[in-house]
């Protein structure tokens, strides 16, 4: 009877090692569920799943929404990149036609200054021309009143 006693103490104390031994390997698997870092990937019936915790999920919907403004700012800003480009050929273009109207100006300009150059230059000798005919003609009138002087003179004398 004491071996039967024995064996049950032994198969108690086993039953009782045993459960020891299993709540300690759950409650150490639940110790290590609990530091697990969080997002993991597990495969559930051959899906790959992302788990991640609520507040992780509010932070990527707060993350997500802040992106999606930033992608509408990025296009904004590529289209006035573009806008702008454009509006800058356009002021090139602006700019090289006005830089064309001032050399034909420039040239114009030029040509007039010959032309006034030329006009001066003509001005001069007409008023050398002027001057010489004045003098012909003072010359003349003098040249008249002299023989008309002789003349009466010499009627005079006769």
């Amino acid at each position: 009877m004491q071996t039967n006693l024995k064996t049950t103490l032994m198969k108690s104390l086993n039953r009782f090692v045993h459960t020891v031994f299993v709540v300690f390997i759950a409650s150490n698997a639940l110790c290590q569920q609990k530091q697990i870092n969080y997002p993991t990937t597990q495969v559930i019936d051959n899906d790959t799943v992302i788990i991640f915790k609520i507040d992780q999920a509010k932070k990527l919907a707060i993350f997500n929404e802040e992106r999606k403004k930033l992608l509408l700012i990025n296009d904004i800003l590529e289209k006035q990149s573009v806008l702008k480009d454009s509006i800058i050929g356009e002021q090139k273009e602006i700019i090289n036609t006005y830089v064309d109207i001032e050399k034909a100006q420039q040239v114009i300009i030029d040509e007039k200054s010959k032309q006034i150059n030329l006009i001066n230059s003509e001005n001069k000798v007409a008023l050398k021309e002027v001057k010489k005919q004045k003098r012909y003609k003072y010359t003349a009138i003098i040249s008249g009143i002299m023989v008309n002087i002789f003349t009466i003179w010499i009627t005079q004398k006769l």
